[in-house]
């Protein structure tokens, strides 16, 4: 794969980025313990943040190799049993993943899910199916919630 002057201006940047915040944490990392008392909210923020960064670098890394991930080509997925908790809480990593596959996942899951992350009663039926536009209304069809 052939690097574009926009991906390699990123790159840098990036790059540039992941220095200032190796360099910030270990400037900071001897001072966490004794500004804070042992309680090292600098050091948790520091690794989180630092954590995120090589995240990123790792994206952009296998980005400029040719390793990208997957993306559907319409909003769909199936709703798999195991990343739903007994409460009907869908799992935060399994629904990231999703999101990131297709933008319109999103919006799927914002019809089918409620405000803290369950699975809408109408919904409970979609387990271990595949989600889309057209399961969504057929759900709604029996008189459940607004649909797409």
């Amino acid at each position: 794969m052939k690097l574009t002057n926009d991906n390699y201006i990123s790159l840098l940047k990036l790059a540039a980025f992941s220095v200032a915040a190796i360099v910030i944490w270990r400037t900071l990392k001897p001072f966490s313990q004794s500004l804070i008392d042992g309680a090292g909210v600098i050091k948790d923020g520091i690794d989180s943040a630092s954590g995120a960064a090589g995240v990123l670098l790792s994206d952009v890394t296998a980005a400029a190799n040719g390793n990208f991930q997957p993306q559907f080509t319409s909003a769909a997925f199936p709703l798999i049993a195991k990343y739903v908790e007994s409460d009907y809480t869908v799992d935060r990593w399994w629904r990231g993943v999703i999101e990131g596959a297709h933008e319109g996942n999103a919006e799927l899951f914002s019809e089918i899910l409620d405000v803290k992350g369950r699975l809408k009663p109408q919904y409970h039926n979609l387990i271990d199916k595949e989600v889309n536009a057209q399961s969504i209304n057929q759900a709604n069809e029996f008189g459940y919630g607004v649909g797409l």
